[in-house]
Formats: C-alpha cells, structure tokens, sequence
C-alpha cells in the first residue's frame, strides 16, 4: 500500500526552485493531547506546496484536521476544526532530532503533520465562551449525605477525604 504522506522529490529537485504543489489525506494514529484528540478514523489533509532549494526541500502550506475532546467545564463532548500554517525546510543530511531528513528520494510528512497538529490541538477546549459548567437539571449538586444519583464522570470526587 502506497503511503499518501511519503512524497518522492527526485524530479523536484533536479532542478533548483521548482514547485509541485498537492492535495494528500491520510490517518494519522496518536494525536492527542490531554483529553483532545483526532479520531484515528479521521483523516488528517495536507495543502501544501513543496519548492525544492540548495540544500533540501521547502515545504509550505496548511494542515486541516477535526478534533474532539471534552470541555473543560460542562465535560461535554465537543468536536472542532484545526487549520494550521506550515513552513519546514526538509533537508538531506542532519540531526533527525533537530530537522526533518530526506530519505533517500522520498520526504515523509508524518512527523512534520504529527508535530503540527499535536502542538496545536487545544488543551482544555470549551464548548461555548460563556460555558457555566454541568447542567444542575441533569447532573444536580448534592450534598453530602444525600443518596441521590451520582454523575459517573464525578464519581472519583466521591472518594476524596480532607482531614479535619
């Protein structure tokens, strides 16, 4: 099965500046961050324009991913949208640790797409700015003592003991 994130650059950089510009979707498994995440079913899209220089490749462009995770208020389940603007320089020879390296004739975008993404997923979304947090309707407060039903997402706080 050919990857849609490896890119073979060996006509791109036969000649110095030339331009290829594409359109790739792939799944990208892990990205999460917190609570947040990208469904591993979603596919992650790349617009992007690679340019080829002296020392390696240019590549430019957006990243559009849909993400999900709780809010940090209300724990409602929320869904949102990711655009994030990329300019890396792919390059032969280097600190993998540091750079992101052309293997052989191919460049591989996964990691360039997994750093964008994870480092732009938010960390503690909300659902809607003005958020108050847990319905009282549905998830009423208690007070301790009272055997009225108990939100399982709350459930943990029941076990928390504070000395006297």
């Amino acid at each position: 099965m050919i990857d849609p994130l490896r890119i073979d650059v060996v006509e791109l950089r036969r000649k110095l500046a030339t331009r290829r510009s594409f359109r790739r979707e792939a799944t990208v498994p892990d990205l999460v961050v917190g609570s947040t995440f990208v469904p591993e079913d979603e596919p992650v899209r790349v617009d992007l324009e690679l340019e080829s220089v002296s020392d390696g490749v240019v590549v430019s462009g957006t990243v559009h991913a849909t993400w999900e995770g709780e809010c940090r208020r209300c724990l409602e389940l929320i869904r949102g949208t990711l655009d994030v603007d990329v300019h890396e320089v792919f390059m032969g020879t280097g600190d993998p640790d540091e750079i992101y390296l052309i293997a052989g004739d191919e460049i591989d975008l996964r990691p360039m797409v997994r750093d964008a993404v994870v480092l732009n997923l938010p960390v503690a979304p909300l659902c809607r700015p003005e958020c108050r947090g847990p319905d009282p309707e549905r998830y009423p407060a208690l007070v301790e003592g009272d055997e009225g039903p108990v939100d399982d997402r709350w459930a943990a706080l029941s076990e928390l003991r504070f000395k006297e």
